[in-house]
């Protein structure tokens, strides 16, 4: 490549490593359907895929940043502040523009349709398996499954029932709350769970209790005597979790695999 009289020659080895990041990405993106919680419709999990998505996300957005960084600083360079402003004009803002008016509201609706979707797939399966109740493997299995003679036999071997998940860090009382269980809840209690039992992220089962809209769990929670002042790391109180959009809710609920009758 023959370059012009004082303009800087064409980085070739930069344009390499941001193609290979923007092809990282895709294998990223792919991925993002075999991992829990990466896509709204999602396959089967492969954990091997899951530790691609953890190695790449650490460093490709951060790469994306300074080659952006060093990129603009050649065009501010070699056109002047204007030239930069009206070249990222034509090819970033006027493409987000059209984005916005056109591929986000059927993202939107496509997003509509899969919670939709999830949460009835969701519902059958609780229907037709009584709760889903297969065998429990842990004390947090039995919680969220309903399960109360595995639930009994767990906590009794358990030195605490207010002990973490490994995976999430939500009490076995928690899982109650999510899975709307409330013999389980009333067990727990019972048992010595703690209503305010605060999780690694700062949320309560009253919190938990309040975002899925569990009343007969949220109740006895609150005649154990649940803080309803408790602050998440979030800044929300249990009541605050009520607020929070339906779309935001169905999307939690899909992670965690659980149905919400909303109306209810």
């Amino acid at each position: 490549m023959v370059n012009e009289p004082g303009v800087a020659a064409r980085r070739d080895d930069l344009d390499l490593v941001r193609s290979l990041a923007m092809t990282l990405g895709i294998a990223l993106h792919a991925a993002l359907a075999y991992i829990p919680g990466g896509w709204m419709v999602s396959d089967e999990q492969a954990q091997p895929l899951g530790m691609l998505v953890i190695g790449v996300h650490g460093f490709r957005m951060q790469l994306f940043f300074l080659l952006s960084g060093f990129f603009t600083a050649m065009l501010w360079q070699r056109r002047g502040l204007m030239g930069l402003v009206s070249q990222r004009s034509r090819r970033i803002l006027l493409p987000l523009a059209i984005g916005c008016v056109t591929i986000l509201p059927l993202m939107m609706l496509v997003n509509s349709w899969a919670m939709a979707r999830q949460n009835a797939v969701v519902r059958s399966a609780e229907t037709a398996n009584g709760e889903a109740r297969k065998e429990s493997a842990d004390l947090w299995a039995a919680a969220a499954s309903g399960d109360l003679e595995a639930l009994k036999k767990f906590a009794a071997a358990a030195p605490d029932v207010n002990a973490f998940d490994p995976v999430m860090g939500v009490t076995a009382l928690g899982w109650t709350a999510i899975k709307d269980q409330p013999e389980a809840a009333a067990y727990l209690l019972s048992s010595g769970a703690k209503p305010s039992a605060i999780y690694k992220d700062g949320n309560t089962p009253l919190h938990t209790a309040c975002f899925f809209g569990r009343a007969e769990v949220g109740e006895l929670l609150l005649k154990a005597g649940a803080d309803t002042t408790i602050v998440s790391a979030a800044g929300e109180k249990p009541v605050d979790s009520l607020r929070h959009d339906r779309n935001t809710t169905q999307y939690i609920a899909n992670l965690v695999r659980t149905s919400i009758d909303f109306e209810k």
